[in-house]
């Protein structure tokens, strides 16, 4: 209730991110105002977290834009960086599917649908923790990797049916 009377979420919100009751070593956290990426990165380095990944995210989940470029803060070993990203697409914007219905992920997942934007967020989304897990030396070698592993579920897919 604290949104509608501060006009934005509580502290706490923010504060629950942060939690790692089983200490993961990687986080990946999206967020929907920019500002708080170096809020994040700065709380992750003081909780001694070891590997952490925040980035605007659509709608503040954890899912990348591929519209847009992203920006992300990272937290790997104690040092902080911040990485450019580009947009997976030039100069394209998707519209927003305004149904959201899950059946249709299944569906993508199983190669039973084609969604231009859904194959995206994922791809720049696995690449973005592909990096972060140390699997990529960089942005485009995880887009790379990330494409790759996509493509590899598909061709499992079709030979299993």
């Amino acid at each position: 209730m604290l949104r509608q009377l501060l006009g934005l979420r509580s502290p706490v919100n923010t504060l629950l991110r942060m939690l790692n009751p089983l200490a993961a070593p990687c986080l990946i956290q999206g967020i929907f105002h920019p500002g708080y990426r170096a809020i994040h990165q700065q709380a992750a380095l003081l909780l001694q977290q070891p590997h952490m990944a925040v980035f605007k995210g659509e709608g503040g989940e954890s899912e990348r834009n591929p519209d847009m470029p992203c920006q992300v803060y990272r937290v790997h070993g104690g040092t902080a960086t911040t990485e450019d990203w580009p947009a997976l697409f030039s100069g394209q914007r998707h519209l927003r599917d305004e149904q959201m219905d899950c059946k249709r992920l299944a569906a993508l997942w199983r190669n039973e649908c084609e969604d231009e934007y859904g194959t995206a967020a994922v791809i720049g989304t696995v690449a973005i923790a592909l990096h972060l897990l140390g699997r990529a030396a960089t942005t485009e070698e995880a887009t790379r990797l990330a494409k790759d592993m996509w493509c590899a579920r598909q061709r499992a897919r079709l030979t299993v049916t």
